[in-house]
């Protein structure tokens, strides 16, 4: 009879959905994977003598991710109780996780900034979901938060959520609605049973609330919602982020001051900030 044998591998959900598909064409069927992400481990169990000739490809990859991952990462931090909080430089279009954020407007009319991008990588499908929604339960208001299908991007579903014009309210008003933002938006994406969630600095575009008031002020929604014992069932990763380097740091250096306590990874690249080369919230 043959000897069977395991490995164990570190690795996050977004880790290893960038992965899945090289790992997976690596083992075929000649060993069986046990993913935790609770626990960031990845177990891989088959006989002895495939698990000798997978091992290493499979390392490899997973390893080459990691770097990939930590070149994007200005700043991780994880909760008490296990959830992982990070900010990265990515493009929310492409991004791999349950969910995403659109920072929309009350019309859900994706017609600038980063919903326009989103309406581009997702097909008009998700323009007529939107319209559909309106048109049957009126104009949405700041704070709102609704959930679509993601037609064609490679995440599950779309959270819109409707963020203040900074112009419209005073700052204490303008701070309560995007918190109340973020918070639904959480919410929805846990009533549809989503692991993860990509949430940009909703209403600093074309909405004009200030960089660093939207970053702190985001990260502290976020740090409400993790403590609420009403909040996380579902949610294993909350993830900031942003394609215009400034922003993102800013959002880091917001990330690390909310959640001091818990020790959290800065990895901001020393060279000087980047040129926006897309759409913001």
């Amino acid at each position: 009879m043959s000897q069977y044998t395991a490995f164990i591998c570190h690795v996050n959900a977004l880790g290893w959905r960038a992965a899945e598909k090289d790992v997976r064409s690596v083992v075929k069927e000649d060993a069986i994977l046990v993913l935790d992400t609770s626990k960031g481990f990845l177990t891989v169990v088959g006989r002895a003598d495939d698990i000798k000739r997978i091992r290493a490809p499979v390392e490899k990859i997973l390893l080459k991710n990691y770097e990939e991952e930590t070149k994007l990462c200005y700043c991780k931090v994880q909760t008490n109780s296990g959830v992982l909080i990070s900010v990265s430089k990515v493009d929310i279009c492409s991004f791999g996780v349950d969910a995403v954020v659109n920072a929309a407007n009350e019309d859900l009319d994706h017609i600038g900034g980063l919903a326009l991008a989103l309406l581009k990588a997702a097909g008009p499908q998700l323009q007529r979901e939107s319209s559909d929604y309106v048109a049957k339960n009126g104009r949405l208001r700041p704070g709102d938060a609704i959930i679509t299908d993601a037609y064609n991007l490679p995440c599950k579903h779309v959270v819109h959520a409707v963020g203040p014009r900074y112009s419209d309210f005073d700052r204490k008003t303008s701070v309560s609605h995007l918190k109340t933002a973020v918070r639904e938006s959480l919410t929805q994406a846990e009533m549809v049973n989503c692991s993860s969630i990509a949430l940009p600095a909703i209403s600093s575009g074309i909405f004009g609330f200030p960089v660093d008031l939207c970053a702190e002020t985001i990260a502290q929604a976020v740090r409400e919602y993790c403590d609420s014992p009403q909040g996380l069932r579902s949610l294993t990763e909350i993830h900031l982020v942003d394609n215009n380097d400034t922003t993102v740091r800013v959002m880091a250096t917001a990330v690390s001051k909310e959640f001091s306590d818990l020790g959290p990874t800065m990895t901001i690249p020393q060279q000087a900030g980047g040129k926006r080369t897309g759409a913001s919230g």
